[in-house]
């Protein structure tokens, strides 16, 4: 079983530094900020240790990030049905990605960190989309295409619906100084997104926009 970081002593420092208790104070500090990019500083916070002494355990901090995304994504699966289509494909993928998400929400900010780096087990995750990109017909830079919009498609409206659970509605400052005729179009939205079953139904229309638009281009 994982160490935990409460294993540190009263005095602020761990009794024993591994990388397993690095880890797991990661995942403690992500899961705590689940909207804040994961640091090096914080994790030496919760560990009462310096950053430098992380760097015994991780080469630099991207070896960390990898290491913490890839711990992350572990309990992701895909329950792929037999002889998938493509569009079937697609839509198992994405429904695992949402329920995983929605339980963690924490791992919006762990499949890319600064300096353009992605996270190796996220990429690998993703192949039932590349396959799925392939069986269309789609090659070369239109797949590359058709794959970053599956990516941003699917996880955009994850997004929304894990932010909606964080604040439980969405936010308007000051709707009387709306135009009216925006004032009524807000309102529709809000009616949608505020209400529980109106967010799993915007990322079932999602999908459904995602299978429209496949078919026609491939």
């Amino acid at each position: 079983m994982p160490q935990s970081i409460t294993t540190v002593r009263r005095n602020g420092r761990p009794s024993t530094l591994s990388r397993e208790l690095i880890l797991q104070a990661g995942l403690d500090v992500a899961r705590s900020a689940p909207n804040t990019p994961v640091s090096i500083s914080a994790i030496a916070r919760a560990l009462g240790v310096t950053p430098m002494a992380l760097y015994t355990y991780f080469g630099n901090r991207d070896e960390l990030m990898q290491a913490l995304s890839a711990r992350l994504l572990a309990g992701l699966f895909v329950d792929m049905p037999p002889n998938a289509t493509p569009i079937e494909q697609v839509f198992a993928w994405a429904h695992a990605v949402r329920n995983y998400c929605l339980e963690h929400p924490q791992i919006h900010t762990m499949l890319m960190w600064e300096g353009g780096h992605s996270s190796t087990a996220w990429l690998n995750f993703s192949q039932p989309l590349f396959d799925a990109a392939q069986s269309l017909g789609f090659t070369g830079a239109r797949q590359g295409l058709v794959m970053l919009w599956l990516w941003n498609s699917v996880m955009g409206a994850v997004r929304f619906e894990a932010h909606l659970l964080q604040t439980g509605k969405t936010a308007v400052d000051d709707e009387e100084a709306l135009a009216p005729e925006v004032r009524n179009g807000v309102r529709l939205v809000r009616m949608v997104a505020d209400s529980e079953e109106g967010q799993g139904l915007y990322f079932d229309f999602q999908l459904e926009r995602i299978a429209d638009t496949l078919i026609a281009l491939s």
